[in-house]
């Protein structure tokens, strides 16, 4: 037999530090879409940020000379791995992504309700 360990806590804390950064995503994608009005150009941008954002933690790992670019990325703070690893709670990391998605939904619900939607 192998004896492998398992950290149940460890993939509690991957789960808690996925949903913060689906929540920042989604924040971001909330803010834009009441901003613009427009659903197809909130999920446009988002799928732009996210594409850009991950090619920026790509460029900054291949090229040393653009390692500064990584802190430019989400991806840089949402490392899962060392989650497991370490078996900590990357409180951090979770604070960053809770930031973001607080302060953005606050924004759209801000922006939302000085809207004159009166048509």
């Amino acid at each position: 037999m192998i004896d492998v360990s398992f950290d149940v806590a460890a993939f509690g804390w991957v789960g808690v530090l996925s949903f913060a950064f689906g929540c920042a995503m989604a924040g971001v994608s909330t803010l834009v879409s009441v901003v613009t009005l427009d659903r197809a150009r909130s999920i446009g941008f988002g799928a732009l940020v996210l594409l850009l954002m991950y090619l920026l933690i790509i460029v900054a790992l291949v090229e040393p000379a653009l390692d500064w670019l990584k802190y430019r990325s989400a991806f840089h703070y949402y490392r899962p791995a060392a989650v497991i690893d370490r078996g900590v709670w990357p409180l951090g990391e979770t604070a960053i992504f809770g930031a973001i998605a607080l302060g953005c939904w606050g924004l759209a619900v801000w922006r939302f309700r000085t809207r004159d939607l009166v048509g």
